[in-house]
């Protein structure tokens, strides 16, 4: 029992690891290609985990929620090392819970807001899916519109090149 336990812990492991991995190659894709599209000053930081988030937030107009998926994954990661105290291990996990679960909710927000502006009759429907894939379906849809993606007002995160 315990064998079979932990062979299926390790697949799901390795599941969500490759899973996680090609949502990020897709995500920074996309960001990669705006970025250079409005001539960015260093578009490589697409391809930096965690501060690609914060640039698919600034890419869509909302640098606050880009910045709040920015530092509520950083608080996610830094409270996996955190000691637990038994008597505020419940309340503890319940707010790590929360900002984990904000952060998913504000990206998939984000990934909506790029899918209305590019292709605003599947949008919500692409939506749905992204929901019921965990955010797969988002990714691909996001490289497949790359290219359609249009800024209302470019000034806002356009950095001129020194």
């Amino acid at each position: 029992m315990g064998v079979v336990f932990t062979i299926v812990i390790l697949i799901i492991i390795v599941f969500v690891f490759f899973w996680g991995t090609i949502k990020y190659i897709l995500n920074s894709i996309f960001i990669y290609t705006n970025l250079k599209k409005i001539n960015y000053k260093f578009p490589l930081l697409a391809w930096v985990p965690i501060y690609n988030d914060y640039l698919f937030g600034k890419l869509v107009h909302r640098k606050i929620m880009g910045i709040t998926i920015f530092w509520g994954i950083i608080f996610y990661i830094i409270s996996i090392f955190l000691p637990y105290n038994i008597n505020v291990n419940r309340l503890f996990s319940n707010i790590v819970c929360i900002v984990f679960y904000t952060c998913v909710l504000l990206k998939l927000i984000l990934v909506h807001k790029v899918l209305k502006n590019t292709i605003p009759k599947y949008a919500i429907l692409i939506t749905v899916f992204n929901i019921l894939t965990y955010g797969i379906v988002g990714a691909i849809a996001l490289v497949i519109v790359r290219d359609k993606f249009q800024y209302k007002n470019e000034s806002l995160i356009l950095k001129k090149k020194l």
